[in-house]
């Protein structure tokens, strides 16, 4: 049954797409769609006590089928949020990225979504990649700014949350509008949080098959009121698969499980039955295969030991007691899981009062559930120690998709305790520039806000940067002024320093409730320190050159020693050369110098005089600010230049007489001569005793003729010419 009916709860018109979630069958044709019209046909009759839409034009769908045409791009996420709805929004980014599974098993072609400021560092490898958990509050409004880094288009689908689907279904379906997003471009998806649906999945429809890759992730719906806290240092979780959420009503720890696989032979009816898993498959990307282990000892009985292999990287940590919940889902596969925690047990249906209480679940392709453990961490039994979850049938476990659930002794340390309920300490840090340069000063403003309903007291404020920059924590308000943070009052501090580099700035309070338990929470920013430098190289060809001759101009380009920054619009000029090109050198072509990369360039010019060249870089930093270096080069241009003389043996003669001819070539320039040659029209080629001359020397030949009766009356005169290559 439809919850809303036909349009769902946004009651929006439109073409909605049914399908299998077994993602290899919706791929190969296993989908449909269903068409929500908002006003009357002729082929279409009203139900029996339902309302009768309206009548007239402007209905969907506004498009018709032409085959070759594009469909209407989208043009706006759509309005389904209520006017007085708080907004959340995220910037995110899909991109290809390689997911090594386990060092063995490294998907070259995957496809990941991930926050926009943390692409960097997975590209680097500093974070490692994971499926992107977003989360918000129910009654919020979502909006998800997504940037396409991919080379076809992408999108994002998420089908459980409220949307306009002619704004924000992150696809183009039937006669709907398109909302995917084109290589390189940003879209904004917006979704309304009307209640708790605890997880939904999302992934790339605009192209199904990149979820195969990785391309999928989860937003979690949190009670209203949420806010999200990392469970190691009390700072906000923006994303992640861990986070603890902190509400009016109680505390809890969260997990998010997303499975997927690409297997198609387990279960087959053959013998001998298949027992190894195909293809990539894991938990959040990890798979902790036996074989792996089982390659450092050799023990099965030591399979899960931390003190053997080390932590998986699945590890949710609780306190005894803690209540925990467990989001669970699989984007993409073929085979059905069954999911299971060892030691606990939880509700099949959650939100059920005397639901029947279960220790394991079975659940294919396109299913999502949350797990709210009975009896907290620890489960009935209320015992420390760590517990395996992950799939339960053997195949899978064997490849790797499990982890543990460690549940410590009362307040151990590890993680952050959670807040007694009512008890909400919340705490932003916000930097007055985002990037300044060097030697330039910051300041650092932090409030700390009481979001519950009890009282605290103690309240200590420290600050990293203030504590290690010789900066002064200053509070700047105080509520009423006493020493208690009353219920929904907010204290106020600021710190301003000179760093010297790049900082993140990570600021901590705590405080104790009434019964005097301590409460943690911080705040991070970062700052970017910025000393933009540019260096320009230019080898001189050499100090002089001869005329006339081709020269090659070489210059490169970088970010030298302590230019920290890169730099944009990145423009070479030399007044020696029309227009220097650029040969080489942008590694990962983005037209951005960053620090560590050379740009070449090179031109060739030719010169037949001295020139004083002047080579200049000049490229814009992030503030806008032009950088520049100038590499002058003085060059002599070295002039060539040929005498010759021809020297008759008599200066007349009559017939039968030999007259002999003296030829006499002279290097009368600078540059030294190749290919001296010498050309009489009467004897044709001249040899002469060099063909090389350095200037000043000279090169001689001779040539005789007997006059004759022909020759008669004279003059006997012929066309020489000398010629050489400067050198």
């Amino acid at each position: 049954i439809l919850e809303g009916g036909a349009g769902g709860i946004q009651q929006r018109a439109g073409d909605y797409l049914y399908y299998t979630t077994i993602m290899e069958q919706f791929i190969d044709g296993a989908w449909g769609l269903m068409r929500v019209y908002d006003r009357q046909r002729n082929d279409l009759q009203v139900l029996p006590g339902r309302p009768a839409p309206p009548t007239g034009p402007g209905g969907f769908p506004q498009q018709q089928p032409s085959p070759g045409s594009a469909p209407i791009p989208a043009s706006d996420p759509g309005a389904v949020c209520p006017a007085n709805a708080p907004l959340r929004s995220y910037e995110a980014v899909i991109f290809r990225q390689p997911i090594p599974y386990s060092p063995a098993n490294v998907d070259l072609d995957g496809v990941v979504y991930a926050l926009a400021d943390e692409e960097a560092a997975i590209r680097a490898g500093t974070l490692p990649a994971r499926p992107l958990v977003l989360r918000t509050n129910v009654g919020e409004c979502l909006e998800i700014g997504l940037t396409n880094k991919l080379l076809q288009s992408a999108s994002l689908h998420a089908g459980e949350l409220t949307y306009d689907p002619q704004g924000s279904y992150g696809a183009a379906i039937g006669f709907n509008t398109d909302s995917t997003v084109a290589p390189g471009a940003r879209r904004v998806y917006r979704y309304y949080a009307d209640q708790d649906v605890g997880i939904t999945l999302f992934y790339n429809l605009a192209n199904p098959t990149t979820a195969a890759r990785g391309a999928f992730g989860a937003i979690i719906v949190e009670p209203a009121g949420s806010i999200y806290r990392n469970p190691l240092d009390g700072t906000t979780a923006r994303s992640g698969i861990v986070a603890d959420i902190i509400t009016p009503q109680g505390s809890f720890r969260e997990y998010v499980g997303l499975l997927s696989d690409e297997d198609d032979v387990i279960g087959q009816n053959q013998m001998p039955y298949p027992t190894v898993v195909q293809g990539f498959t894991g938990l959040n990307y990890v798979a902790e295969a036996f074989a792996d282990r089982l390659g450092v000892n050799a023990d099965p009985a030591l399979v899960f030991a931390s003190p053997v292999h080390g932590d998986p990287a699945n590890l949710l940590q609780a306190h005894l007691g803690d209540a925990v919940r467990l989001r669970v889902g699989k984007p993409w596969g073929t085979q059905g899981q069954v999911f299971g925690i060892e030691g606990h047990r939880w509700p099949l249906e959650p939100n059920m009062a005397g639901s029947n209480l279960i220790a394991s679940k079975s659940f294919r392709s396109g299913e999502a559930f949350d797990m709210l453990l009975h009896d907290g961490a620890g489960g009935q039994a209320g015992a420390p120690g760590d517990y395996f979850f992950g799939d339960m049938r053997a195949p899978f476990q064997e490849a790797g998709v499990w982890g543990l659930l460690r549940v410590l002794p009362g307040q151990a340390t590890g993680v952050l305790p959670l807040p007694a309920p009512g008890v909400m300490l919340d705490a932003t840090n916000t930097a007055s520039a985002a990037q300044i340069y060097l030697n330039s000063p910051v300041t650092f403003a932090y409030q700390v806000r009481n979001r519950g309903t009890v009282a605290l007291t103690g309240v200590n404020v420290t600050d990293s940067a203030c504590a290690t920059q010789g900066g002064t924590l200053t509070q700047t308000g105080n509520g009423n002024g006493d020493a208690i943070l009353d219920a929904g009052e907010i204290w106020s501090y600021t710190c301003t320093v000179t760093p010297a580099a790049t900082i993140t700035n990570r600021m901590t309070v705590t405080a104790l409730d009434g019964a005097g338990a301590t409460v943690t929470a911080a705040a991070t920013a970062g700052v970017s320190v910025v000393n933009p430098q540019i260096a320009l190289a230019r080898p001189a060809p050499a100090a002089q050159v001869q005329a006339g001759q081709p020269i090659a101009f070489a210059y490169a380009v970088s970010v030298p020693a302590g230019g920290v920054g890169s730099l944009s619009n990145v423009v070479v000029t030399d007044d020696a050369c029309a227009a220097p090109t650029r040969t080489g050198g942008d590694t990962n072509n983005n037209n951005i110098l960053e620090v560590g990369e050379t740009w070449l360039y090179a031109c060739t010019v030719t010169l037949n005089a001295n020139v004083q060249s002047t080579a200049t870089a000049t490229a814009v930093d992030s503030f806008g600010a032009q950088v520049a270096a100038v590499v002058p080069l003085a060059i002599e241009v070295l002039p060539a230049s040929i005498q010759l003389s021809v020297q008759p043996s008599v200066t007349s003669a009559t017939v039968g007489t030999t007259v002999n001819y003296n030829y006499t070539v002279t290097n009368n320039g600078s540059a030294p001569l190749n290919n001296v040659t010498v050309t009489d029209s009467l004897f044709g080629a001249i040899t002469l005793n060099t063909n090389a001359l350095a200037p000043g020397a000279s090169a001689t030949g001779s040539r005789s003729i007997v006059v004759l009766e022909s020759h008669l009356p004279g003059p006997l005169i012929g066309n020489i010419t000398a010629t050489g290559t400067p050198s």
